[in-house]
């Protein structure tokens, strides 16, 4: 999850989700689309330190890791005591 993207040269991304602390979770549309790794843009860094962070994987795999806890990617943790649970777009447009 360490590997870095370059802070002058940027590939081609595309935006999938977003944080309210500001991060943002993109798809790294180099090569086939099933082969887009994840890179995430942390608003929140130590001075120097590289905003930018890659996992070795897809959306499905990067996801699975952090709701898991296998990786902590954001600024702000997720908290182990929240529950998580997937609401399709149908259930919010009810409301």
């Amino acid at each position: 999850m360490r590997a870095l993207l370059p802070t002058d040269v940027l590939p081609p991304v595309w935006t999938f989700a977003s944080l309210g602390e500001g991060d943002v979770a993109f798809w790294l549309c180099e090569g086939a689309p099933d082969d887009w790794r994840v890179a995430v843009w942390e608003r929140q860094i130590a001075y120097g330190d590289n905003r930018w962070t890659v996992f070795d994987g897809g959306m499905a795999a990067f996801l699975l890791a952090v709701l898991t806890g296998g990786i902590a990617p954001f600024s702000n943790e997720l908290s182990d005591v929240d529950q998580h649970e997937f609401k399709s777009w149908r259930a919010w447009q009810t409301r």
